[in-house]
This record gives structure tokens, sequence and C-alpha cells, in this order.
């Protein structure tokens, strides 16, 4: 499972780091050296964790842990460790687990590895090929947690911007409707939708590819029907909501 930027973000995680004491050569010249290797968590998968390192080293997989800067206001930073057991690594990744004893046990990094456990296994619930999906419309934006019925898609290489209103969404998929209006937008693959829900700090973007399109006409004007693969990384929020409506909640508050 991809990880995204916005979950790492919404628990305040501003960096994240690999640290060891020393490399081989050093050891042996009897040094006393402290390597930190500045990462990004990428992938999440039954436990194990797959970093990306931003510089080409070979971490000491013996003492390596994990470091987190974690924000807790504009003012003030703090740092949390935990214990990594590295089970695979090359020049520029690293895959590892970690203890069940924590350093913090109510600390970020035990609260990121429950919410990547519970988006895993989500993920694996409904993230087969035939995914399930769940019916939106005017009559469920608002349990979905809409702020309105309209919302948007918009394009930055086009320079498109026009409202839609999402029919259907799956985990990795959506269909929305919008004004056929823009000549330009007919020959689009690629765009953007912005979603606004009631929760102003969810405001989600989705890369989508159009898979297909339909057009209809309503009351003298054409709209197009347009269903589309989303691209990694996904927004957790949107998974969480569409998630919560396949389970039959709702999401209105």
């Amino acid at each position: 499972m991809t990880v995204s930027k916005e979950l790492l973000q919404d628990l305040g995680i501003v960096s994240m780091h690999i640290q060891y004491f020393g490399t081989k050569e050093s050891k042996a010249a009897g040094e006393d050296v402290f390597i930190t290797v500045p990462c990004v968590l990428t992938k999440y998968d039954g436990g194990k964790l797959l970093f990306t390192l931003l510089e080409s080293k070979t971490v000491d997989s013996s003492e390596a842990c994990l470091s987190l800067s974690v924000r807790e206001s504009d003012a003030f930073y703090r740092r949390e460790n935990q214990k990594l057991n590295i089970i695979e690594q090359g020049l520029n990744y690293a895959v590892a687990t970690t203890g069940a004893d924590f350093a913090e046990p109510e600390g970020t990094i035990k609260l990121l590895l429950e919410r990547l456990s519970v988006l895993d296994g989500q993920d694996e619930k409904y993230g087969r090929r035939k995914e399930p999906r769940v019916r939106i419309g005017r009559e469920k934006s608002a349990a979905f947690g809409l702020s309105s019925v309209e919302q948007k898609i918009f394009s930055k290489t086009a320079k498109i911007i026009q409202p839609c209103a999402i029919l259907d969404a799956s985990l990795r998929g959506i269909c929305v409707i919008t004004p056929f209006e823009n000549p330009a937008f007919k020959s689009l693959e690629n765009f953007s939708i912005y979603l606004s829900f009631t929760n102003p700090e969810q405001t989600v973007i989705l890369q989508a590819h159009k898979v297909h399109s339909k057009l209809s006409n309503v009351q003298n004007k054409v709209f197009s029907a347009i269903s589309c693969q989303l691209l990694e990384p996904i927004h957790y929020v949107w998974k969480e909501r569409v998630i919560k409506m396949l389970d039959g909640g709702s999401l209105s508050d």
C-alpha cells in the first residue's frame, strides 16, 4: 500500500531519518561515527515499511532506528525514535519492521503504524480487481461528507477548471459528471479532482486518469460522465470515506 504524504503531514511529521552508529570501516578503525540518512516512508505491506533513502547509503542493520521530527506547534518540534529491524536494503531503499515495544507508547510512531495497519487491512479487503462501488450523487453527497454537490475538476496544463459532481466512488476509482463545454477537455486523459468536505481540514485533491466517458443531453445542455482510475498515491481521507460508505456508515459529520 502506498503511503500518502498527507497522512504523514496530518500526524505532524515534518521529516524522518534512519540513524545508526558507524560503518564497518569506521568501526574497524575504532571511530565512533553517528550516521543520519534522510528518508521517506513510501509503502506499507503487512507490517513491513519501505523507506526511500534520499542519500545512497548502506544502513547498519544491527543498530538502525527511525527518527521522526514531529511538529507540536508553530514554535515547538520534538524528536521521536524507534528501533528498526532492517530485513532488506539497497543503495536507495530499505525495508524494515519495528518491534512491539515502543520508546513512546502513546507517541506518533505507534499512532502512524496503527493507522497504516488499519488502512492496509481495508485496502486488502476492498482493493480487489473488481472493486465494490458506492453511489454518491445528489442523494448521498452530504452523507459522504462533501460540503456541496458541486465540486471541481481542473487541469493546470490545459488551463481548465469547471464544476463537477460525483456519481459513484470506489477505493481506486471515481465517476464524475461535468458540463461538456470546453473542447480541450475531450482530448484530456489526466486531470485533477478537487473535493471540498464539511471538515475544512480534509480538502482532497485526487489525480485521475480517464478510462472512458459518455455524453448525455439534459435540458438542452450536454454533460459528460467520466469514469476514472485514481492514480497513486491516493489521499487516505478519500479511502477512509469510501470504506465507511461501503460499510454502511455516514460521514456527514
